[in-house]
């Protein structure tokens, strides 16, 4: 079979810092990593690894078509390099706490809300269930 997909396709640039940059300051970073990106060429790319023949279209500059060139010429089987990569820097960044915080005060919001809805206890106490599953759960 022979397909042609028309998509996205770019460098990620990933960039490893101490913590986020605030308004008016400018940091250096630890280091600098690019991956090949792209939710079109990635789709592409899991095609052509299923067997099929594949044609990929999207606009690139000069620089960026290049490189994207020589990274997926590489091909490597996985991307678990760039999600290592990515999961240190929202960790380290201290984005990683703060989302959780976030996450809790939303679903506590949520629950107070559940508390004035007219529901059986039995069915709220289960939405607290799962609404706690999801602030507790690990990725």
């Amino acid at each position: 079979m022979k397909i042609l997909n028309f998509g996205s396709l770019n460098l990620d640039y990933v960039y490893s810092v101490d913590q986020f940059v605030r308004p008016g300051e400018t940091k250096s970073s630890k280091k600098r990593e690019v991956f090949a990106g792209g939710k079109g060429l990635n789709q592409s790319i899991a095609l052509a690894r299923s067997g099929a023949h594949v044609y990929h279209a999207g606009a690139v500059g000069k620089l960026d078509g290049n490189n994207l060139e020589d990274l997926y010429s590489i091909s490597p089987m996985d991307s678990s390099g760039k999600i290592e990569a990515v999961k240190i820097i929202f960790e380290e960044s201290g984005a990683a706490e703060l989302t959780r915080t976030e996450i809790a005060k939303y679903t506590n919001q949520a629950f107070e809300i559940l508390d004035q809805i007219n529901l059986p206890e039995k069915k709220k106490s289960l939405l607290k269930q799962f609404g706690t599953s999801l602030m507790d759960r690990v990725v």
